[in-house]
């Protein structure tokens, strides 16, 4: 259970990472909680105040390895915090993306 967790906390860490390279300064995300299959993150900047905050929250998703839906999202200081559902299966989902 260990391994598996910490397995998903470098995905997640990996993703965050990538996201700021690409977004900062304009947007920033910052790891809250990491769990077996829910992970929260805060997403800050001047993203906030535009349209199509929802597009940000999705490109953590998207320029990653991460297979994971968006659960929800709330008003935080100066942000907002978004909690992600992580599939079980991503192991198995990523095989058969890669054998296409």
């Amino acid at each position: 259970m260990q391994d598996k967790i910490r397995g998903i906390t470098e995905t997640i860490k990996r993703a965050v990472e990538r996201f700021n390279h690409y977004r900062y300064p304009e947007a920033k995300a910052e790891i809250i909680q990491i769990s077996e299959d829910i992970a929260v993150i805060k997403f800050t900047g001047s993203f906030c105040m535009s349209c199509g905050v929802y597009d940000y929250f999705e490109d953590l998703i998207w320029i990653s390895d991460l297979d994971a839906e968006i659960l929800g999202y709330e008003s935080a200081e100066e942000g907002f915090v978004v909690r992600y559902l992580l599939r079980k299966d991503d192991t198995n989902h990523n095989e058969s993306s890669n054998a296409k």
